[in-house]
């Protein structure tokens, strides 16, 4: 037992110290997640998503796994978005970030396109289903870009338009640094946006080993 708990307690220390833009060095393992007195409705969300990830890399760790954890909410208002991006930006395990179905604007991308820029782990963004357009597009373009591991990216049922999905195919096929390799996406998905017939053929006809170009 007491060899378990040595073992546990060295994965917990290599595994548990995010990568904390704020330099507070807070472990998202063992950030505190108690409910204040009279807890708003944010206070709420960030007990239960710090519920969430303390659970998933207890969960790793028990078992000996490289802590890889999911954040996942819809119909997500701009409230709540503040709280998921300051959690997401503390958790130094986190691979997969989800928010969907929550009414998404081109000004709510900029806290989340800072995130994929910088986030070490980030492997997944999912933004489907919401309503962002053009500008959105561009700033996320940017984002993947300068990503050190995003792979996977969904944006479709969006608002972006032709010059919005070619930044992001752009940026998808553009091989990059991150954490010691070359990338580049896997999985870009651009369906069901409001480009040109045109922009759909051309990118139909264009061909890259590397990415799987959904549009």
């Amino acid at each position: 037992q007491s060899s378990h708990n040595s073992s546990r307690s060295s994965l917990s220390s290599a595994l548990a110290s995010p990568r904390s833009p704020s330099g507070d060095g807070s472990p998202q393992a063992m950030r505190s997640f108690a409910l204040p007195a009279n807890p708003t409705t944010a206070d709420k969300l960030r007990h239960s998503v710090r519920w969430s990830l303390n659970s998933q890399w207890t969960h790793a760790v028990d078992n000996g796994q490289h802590p890889e954890a999911r954040l996942e909410q819809s119909k997500v208002n701009q409230p709540s978005l503040e709280v998921l991006i300051s959690e997401a930006n503390h958790c130094s395990f986190l691979v997969t970030l989800g928010l969907t179905r929550s009414k998404l604007k081109d000004n709510h991308v900029a806290s989340i396109a800072d995130v994929v820029a910088s986030h070490a782990t980030l492997k997944e963004l999912d933004l489907s289903h919401n309503h962002l357009g053009t500008e959105a597009g561009s700033q996320l373009a940017g984002a993947v870009r300068r990503s050190p591991s995003m792979l996977v990216l969904d944006v479709s049922n969006n608002k972006i338009k032709d010059a919005g999905c070619q930044a992001l195919y752009e940026a998808a096929i553009t091989p990059r640094h991150g954490n010691g390799i070359i990338l580049v996406l896997a999985t870009l998905n651009l369906t069901n946006n409001p480009v040109s017939r045109k922009f759909k053929q051309r990118l139909e006809s264009s061909s890259s080993s590397d990415s799987d170009i959904r549009v």
